[in-house]
C-alpha cells in the first residue's frame, strides 16, 4: 500500500440512486470486483501523467474507478472522479504551491490546458455529474472533524488505520449545527465559509448515501504524535459541545488544540 498523506472525505452513493447509464456502468463494476487496488490504480495513472518534461492530459482520460461497499443493506458506490479531480489539482496548483514553486512545476501553460478541458463535455458522464471525493494535503480539516464523532469510527486491527462513517443526514445534520453555533457566536465570516460549501456539496446527494473520513497514512502519524489514540476529532466535537454550553473560552481552547496537532503533523512536509 502507498503512502497517501492526504486525507479524503468520500460519499457512497446506493447504486439504485444513479442514473440509468450510470447506474448500469457501475452494476458491471461491482460484478467485476473491479474496485480492489482502484486507489492504486488511480494513483499510478495521475503519476505517469505528471511525471515527465510535460503533462500528458492523455494519461488522464482514464477508465473510471470506484471504491464499494455496502450500507444500511444497500450496495453503495464512491466513484472516483479521476479526471475531473486531477485537472482541478492542476488547476488548483497555482494557489495551493507556494511561488515559485507553482510555476517551476507546473506552469501557467499547463493550469490553462487544464481549465480548457474542464469545460469540454464527456460522453460518459451527464452534464449534472459532480465529484463524491474532497481530499486534503496534511491535515484533516477541522469542517470535516464536526461531522464524525469516534462512535463512527470503522475497527480494525491497524490502530495507525482512521477511517470513520456515517449516513449523509447525520453527516449534513452535525455540521449545520456546528455552523448555526458558529454563526451566533462570531457572525457570519469567511472564516465558515469552507463548513458552508460542505454543506451545500453534502445535499446534492441521495440521502441514503454514506459518508467516509479516511485518514490515509496521516493515520500514523498524528497517532503517533499524540502518542495515543486519534484525540483531534474528539477536540473538533468538545469544541462543539462548549459553544453549546456558552462556553466561549473552552470551545477556543479545543479549537485550538485541534490546530496545534494537525500543525504539528503539517510540519513533517517540510521534513521529505
Amino acid at each position: 500500500m502507498f503512502a497517501s498523506y492526504k486525507s479524503s472525505l468520500r460519499v457512497y452513493e446506493p447504486l439504485w440512486s444513479f442514473d440509468p447509464a450510470a447506474r448500469a456502468r457501475w452494476a458491471r463494476y461491482v460484478l467485476r470486483g473491479a474496485s480492489d487496488g482502484s486507489l492504486e490504480r488511480e494513483r499510478g495513472a495521475m503519476l505517469q501523467a505528471v511525471l515527465g518534461p510535460r503533462v500528458d492530459f492523455r494519461l488522464l482520460d482514464v477508465d473510471e474507478e470506484a471504491l464499494l461497499d455496502e450500507w444500511n443493506g444497500n450496495q453503495v458506490v464512491c466513484p472516483l472522479d479521476t479526471q475531473s479531480r486531477a485537472l482541478q489539482a492542476i488547476v488548483d496548483s497555482e494557489w495551493k504551491l507556494p511561488y515559485p514553486l507553482s510555476d517551476v512545476t507546473l506552469g501557467r501553460s499547463v493550469r490553462r490546458q487544464a481549465a480548457g478541458r474542464q469545460l469540454r463535455p464527456r460522453a460518459a458522464v451527464p452534464r449534472d455529474a459532480k465529484d463524491h471525493v474532497l481530499t486534503s494535503a496534511w491535515d484533516v480539516p477541522f469542517w470535516w472533524s464536526l461531522m464524525f464523532t469516534q462512535a463512527d469510527a470503522v475497527p480494525t486491527e491497524d490502530p495507525e488505520t482512521l477511517v470513520y462513517r456515517v449516513g449523509i443526514v447525520d453527516a449534513q445534520k452535525r455540521g449545520e449545527l456546528a455552523l448555526e453555533l458558529i454563526s451566533q457566536t462570531f457572525g457570519v465570516t469567511t472564516f465558515i465559509s469552507d463548513l458552508d460549501v460542505v454543506i451545500r456539496w453534502l445535499r446534492t446527494f441521495d440521502r441514503d448515501a454514506m459518508v467516509e473520513l479516511d485518514y490515509g497514512s496521516l493515520g500514523s502519524l498524528v497517532t503517533t504524535l499524540s502518542q495515543s489514540e486519534d484525540d483531534s476529532l474528539a477536540l473538533a466535537g468538545e469544541a462543539i459541545e462548549h459553544l453549546q454550553d456558552g462556553d466561549l473560552e473552552q470551545a477556543l481552547h479545543a479549537y485550538q488544540e485541534y490546530v496545534s496537532t494537525w500543525e504539528d503533523v503539517g510540519r513533517l512536509e517540510g521534513w521529505n
